[in-house]
């Protein structure tokens, strides 16, 4: 806490140029990131954070003025950027107090979560439930689990609309605002370039070993290999303005085709999480008809999604990373 209370201090008298891109992100409209390789690592820090700041601020903007299913989306990322920047920084930095910030973007990030999961349940995966049950001559009463299912997402959404007016959300803006403009001392005065590179290695060996694990097709272990992928993507797009060629491109192409697969297989489980809710909350009688059928679509065909995820993931392996010095 006396971290938090000094780096707001600092920030009070900071001439930090990013202040107009503050500015500027309480409008709604943050200026595209810009790193270098000749960057200190403390200034390319604070201009993450002022990036991530930007996404969060404009995406909230757009929740206060009512519901939008991608400004939520787009906010939960800015949040878990936050979360994989401050980890990967605090870390190379020694900042052990960045953990607290981290828990507060987490903490924001799951009071999200049921709209967006309800969201992706009615929107995405819900039509293709229908769409099957329609192609093998199907017949039966999912009305009432769809009724269910939107009564719980206007709830969820009406904790979405608290969050975003609340003060402990406000105060985590300000936080972050604070350490993305302060005078203190962060780094050791290295170089952003040589620091990205060891946080990509760190993150790519992570993946390796929850890779290891997952190839059991484990629910959990996939999920963490999942996470691992998520993290190691997003350090890539933040750190590819400071690396050159294709193989950025490969790997990024390579990442998201995983995430994707991975993605799916998480909704998969959520869709067991989201049923178990509206069975536990609604009339299970009525709409167990409709549970039923959900939960065997998208059964029958986990294996073959999990399959299909952990060769894209064997074929991301052969890429040489491209972090690594050239001869």
């Amino acid at each position: 806490m006396d971290d938090l209370i000094a780096l707001r201090v600092s920030s009070a008298r900071s001439t930090n140029p990013d202040q107009r891109l503050l500015r500027n992100a309480a409008r709604g409209k943050p200026r595209r990131l810009r790193l270098n390789r000749q960057m200190q690592a403390d200034q390319a820090f604070r201009a993450i954070l002022a990036d991530c700041l930007g996404a969060a601020s404009a995406q909230a903007g757009i929740l206060r003025a009512g519901r939008s299913v991608e400004a939520l989306h787009h906010l939960r990322v800015a949040l878990r950027r936050l979360e994989v920047m401050l980890a990967a920084f605090g870390k190379a930095f020694g900042q052990d107090w960045f953990a607290d910030l981290r828990g507060r973007a987490k903490a924001i990030s799951a009071r999200l979560g049921p709209a967006r999961d309800l969201d992706v349940f009615l929107e995405d995966l819900w039509p293709d439930v229908t769409r099957s049950l329609a192609a093998s001559g199907g017949t039966g009463d999912f009305v009432p689990l769809r009724r269910a299912a939107e009564d719980a997402c206007a709830i969820a959404w009406q904790a979405v609309g608290e969050t975003i007016v609340s003060e402990d959300f406000a105060h985590f803006l300000d936080d972050i605002a604070a350490l993305s403009q302060s005078r203190l001392p962060l780094g050791r005065g290295e170089k952003i370039r040589p620091l990205a590179r060891q946080m990509l290695k760190l993150a790519a060996q992570r993946v390796e070993r929850r890779g290891r694990k997952a190839k059991n097709r484990d629910e959990a272990d996939l999920h963490r290999l999942r996470i691992a992928l998520k993290k190691l993507r997003y350090l890539t797009q933040m750190f590819a303005p400071l690396q050159a060629g294709k193989r950025v491109k490969s790997h990024l192409k390579s990442l998201k085709r995983m995430q994707e697969e991975l993605g799916h297989l998480n909704d998969i489980s959520h869709v067991r999480t989201t049923i178990a809710g509206l069975m536990r909350d609604g009339d299970a009688a009525a709409i167990g008809y409709g549970v039923g059928l959900v939960l065997g679509h998208y059964g029958a065909g986990r294996d073959r999604a999990a399959k299909q995820a952990l060769k894209s993931y064997r074929n991301f392996r052969k890429l040489t990373p491209f972090w690594k010095k050239r001869g």
